[in-house]
């Protein structure tokens, strides 16, 4: 699995938003830039994907910016990541579309374990909720500071 430049602004910037949920007001853009260090040309972009797939909202004006659709808990890393990056292990035979099934599969040594790999990963992203990173975010944070 590689995640890339794109992918990791994203969660970052996702981030950013989920831990700003409970003020229930619009974070400017500018302000995500800064905090998480992505420049923003390329945050414009990544927002408007975001946007498109639902898991933020803009709103304009003064007061406006972005927030999140859903809560944090409805927000998976997994969610995030696939729709930057694509599929978690972009193998012909780890693929979920049959029409990409190598034809070597039934003969194949490796399938079971790209297979494997490709769910211990998916597992873990798939249950990590952007609560449960904002947490950790608030405990390093707490560590560093004090």
């Amino acid at each position: 699995m590689k995640v890339s430049a794109k992918g990791d602004y994203a969660c970052r910037a996702l981030l950013d938003l989920a831990l700003n949920y409970d003020s229930q007001t619009p974070v400017h853009i500018t302000e995500i830039a800064e905090r998480q260090g992505i420049p923003r040309k390329y945050l414009v972009q990544i927002l408007i994907l975001l946007k498109g797939a639902g898991l933020v909202k803009s709103k304009r004006g003064v007061e406006g910016g972005y927030m999140l659709s859903r809560p944090p808990v409805e927000i998976t890393l997994g969610e995030v990541v696939r729709l930057v990056d694509g599929p978690i292990l972009p193998l012909k035979c780890t693929m979920d579309d049959e029409s990409a099934t190598c034809d070597r599969k039934p003969i194949c040594g490796f399938h079971p374990i790209w297979e494997s790999v490709r769910d211990s990963i998916s597992d873990i992203i798939d249950n990590l909720t952007y609560e449960d990173i904002c947490k950790r975010t608030r405990e390093k944070e707490q560590m560093y500071y004090i």
